[in-house]
């Protein structure tokens, strides 16, 4: 975790960057201490395989590592990225409210296609932190 001391502003690896060939789950990440919302930016490079897909969700849960759950906001939709093909490189990015979260929060990366599907990307979150 980095942070902007100037501007109260903390950045946080989801995902770090990586050649993702199956399944990515990033480990969880605190976000109690964060206040408002948090912007996720994912930044991919385009998939190679066959057909390849990667679909990215948020989890929540109350637990570090375990009793993971989709996240879903005020409106009860799940907090996804849009899906990304082989079609070319992606930066992209979504908000995720703090007061829809449980305690902590990850992301799971799911990969379709066949011929070895395969997604160089990272994700990181950047928000403000709750002054006291």
């Amino acid at each position: 975790m980095e942070y902007d001391l100037q501007n109260g502003l903390s950045n946080i690896a989801l995902l770090p960057a990586a050649s993702n060939t199956s399944t990515a789950t990033g480990t969880g990440v605190d976000v109690s201490g964060f206040q408002g919302k948090l912007k996720l930016t994912l930044d991919s490079a385009a998939g190679t395989g066959t057909n390849p897909t990667f679909d990215i969700a948020v989890q929540t849960s109350l637990v570090l590592g375990s009793g993971y759950a989709a996240l879903t906001d005020a409106n009860g939709d799940a907090v996804v990225f849009a899906q990304i093909t082989d079609a070319e490189a992606v930066l992209t990015s979504i908000a995720v409210d703090t007061r829809d979260c449980l305690k902590f929060i990850r992301v799971v990366g799911t990969l379709g296609g066949t011929s070895t599907p395969t997604f160089l990307c990272s994700l990181n979150a950047v928000g403000a932190l709750q002054t006291r």
